[in-house]
């Protein structure tokens, strides 16, 4: 027979069990999915009357970025992080890059 408390989220507190700390439980999972846009590169080459205008053979504008954006359900820490909060042999997030490059050919 069921009694008040005996469904519930939060466990049972117990003392002086020896196998306490071996128990198995789900309290603490939590879905840890996520997706991130790690790296984009976008370019652009302009046409050759331009470039010739210029006086050169070729030019291309490029612009990337890195570690943009990640997404998750997830609150509290980064989801690609472990229980001590950081990454597998890794101390810091990953930097927010951004990166522009001009490629002139003469």
């Amino acid at each position: 027979m069921e009694k008040p408390g005996d469904v519930t989220d939060v466990p049972r507190l117990e003392s002086g069990n020896p196998n306490l700390v071996r128990g198995q439980s789900t309290r603490f999972l939590t879905d840890a999915s996520f997706w991130t846009l790690r790296n984009i590169n976008l370019g652009y080459t302009f046409n050759k009357d331009l470039v010739n205008k210029l006086g050169l053979n070729a030019l291309r504008l490029s612009v990337t970025g890195e570690n943009l954006l990640i997404q998750s359900a997830r609150t509290g820490l980064d989801p690609q992080y472990n229980l001590a909060g950081t990454p597998a042999g890794n101390d810091y997030s990953p930097a927010r890059i951004f990166s522009v490059g001009l490629n002139l050919t003469f």
